[in-house]
């Protein structure tokens, strides 16, 4: 539940401030829905890769133990931000662009009458 709320305020927070976007709501809903499951998906299975050689890195090569783990826990919280950020932020400029308005603009007579 609280992931759930968490991702409706960012795509509200995202939506609306940063991108400013003024297409659909409910398209740019669906499109944050998926990009969301996959991307997870994917940095979920890239943790794989990395995770296990960070960890045994500063637990065992430099026997550093619980200290190693903590350091280990931080550096692949900042890799997940960082793939996280450089995947997301490219799509939401996709997902939540802003559409230009066209703004007419009365053209008047020089003695005032609009035409």
């Amino acid at each position: 539940i609280t992931l759930l709320i968490a991702q409706v305020m960012d795509f509200i927070l995202q939506r609306n401030i940063t991108f400013k976007s003024n297409t659909s709501i409910w398209v740019a809903a669906f499109w944050y829905a998926a990009a969301y499951v996959v991307i997870t998906f994917i940095a979920a299975a890239a943790q794989g890769f990395y995770k296990a050689p960070i960890y045994a890195f500063f637990m065992e090569t430099l026997s550093w133990g619980a200290t190693g783990s903590v350091v280990a826990d931080v550096i692949t919280m900042i890799i997940n931000s960082a793939i996280s950020f450089w995947v997301f932020y490219p799509i939401f400029k996709v997902i939540f662009r802003q559409v230009p308005v066209t703004v007419e603009i009365a053209e008047h007579d020089p003695d005032g009458a609009q035409r």
